[in-house]
């Protein structure tokens, strides 16, 4: 049973996009994938420290595998995105925020794909990378957000953006020997959409702060109206529930 907030915004999905699989993943539906679907990453995937870690690396193997959008319990859908997903590249992500430079800048909390494309390898062989011979301890002590989240995912942006397809696939194939088809993904390209897109909300801005907490504490809901007055571009919002 979901809870009263992701109640009403999950159904948002489906309503606006009747023609979507609406899919919802629990724990033990996350391990099972990783157990049959890429059994070489299990090690790392139960030595992660906790579930928000596990929660993160996954839904890059689904954007790999899969495609499609993925995107928090927290985040409403406020207009329909298929004929408008065409429209972008085969990777979308959102940027939040107006500091490029923010580690936090590109969230993983929404996403787009289509499926076996080499960006999200190379999400994968960084986070093995950062795995490496650590222990549960070490990884706890790093962070979710640098070892699994949105830090590594800006990482993986910044560099697919800034290198060479050669080295992209370089790079995949040393972290990730004999275990992924680096040769065969596709390179495709990367949209970043502008912050209004996806992150009007952001948990970095005082003011955004207030507003966020006076909904969750008078448990407030936003209308149709009120949506498209106070964020007029955005197709996405997420509402920053920091659950974990």
């Amino acid at each position: 049973e979901l809870p009263p907030h992701y109640a009403v915004w999950s159904p948002s999905f489906p309503r606006h996009n009747p023609q979507f699989r609406h899919v919802i993943w629990d724990d033990a539906d996350n391990r099972a994938f990783i157990r049959t679907s890429y059994p070489w990453f299990l090690d790392i995937y139960d030595r992660y420290p906790a579930e928000i870690f596990r929660a993160d690396i996954v839904r890059y193997f689904f954007m790999f595998h899969h495609g499609g959008l993925y995107a928090d319990m927290d985040t409403e859908c406020l207009a329909p995105l298929d004929g408008w997903l065409q429209g972008q590249g085969d990777v979308v992500l959102g940027a939040m925020g107006g500091d490029v430079s923010f580690p936090h800048s590109i969230p993983n909390a929404m996403m787009a794909s289509r499926p076996g494309q080499l960006f999200w390898l190379l999400v994968i062989a960084l986070a093995v990378r950062e795995a490496g011979g650590r222990s549960s301890a070490e990884l706890k002590q790093l962070g979710p957000e640098a070892v699994t989240g949105p830090i590594l995912l800006r990482t993986a942006c910044l560099l697919y953006r800034q290198g060479g397809e050669a080295d992209v696939r370089r790079l995949v194939r040393e972290a990730l020997p004999g275990l992924a088809p680096a040769d065969t993904a596709q390179h495709g390209a990367i949209t970043l959409l502008d912050r209004e897109v996806w992150y009007p909300l952001d948990w970095t801005n005082k003011a955004h702060k207030l507003f966020l907490r006076e909904l969750r504490e008078r448990r407030l809901f936003l209308g149709q109206e009120e949506t498209r007055r106070l964020f007029p571009r955005a197709r996405l919002i997420t509402y920053w529930g920091h659950s974990w």
